[in-house]
């Protein structure tokens, strides 16, 4: 990649909102509320022992598929409870 020409328009001319992050420790939640707060779709991740290291993006989509991974699971679980108990003496 290429610096800007003179008197080109930069990336840095077009950010209009300061940078929202979360370190990789945070909780999910903790995500989501900043999501939410901050009325975005995205969050950059930090290293917890490197505040300087990024991890990754976090969207909302990833937050939502790793909810309905967790809720497939809680179904499956119950299932799973609910056929025992019913084979059960």
């Amino acid at each position: 990649m290429q610096a800007a020409g003179k008197g080109a328009v930069t990336l840095g001319d077009t950010l209009t909102r300061p940078l929202i992050s979360v370190q990789e420790d945070h909780s999910a939640r903790e995500a989501a509320d900043c999501l939410v707060d901050a009325d975005i779709g995205r969050l950059v991740v930090f290293a917890s022992d490197d505040p300087q290291r990024l991890v990754g993006i976090l969207t909302r989509g990833d937050l939502l598929a790793a909810h309905s991974q967790r809720l497939k699971e809680e179904r499956q679980r119950t299932r799973h409870l609910l056929n025992r108990a019913r084979t059960s003496p």
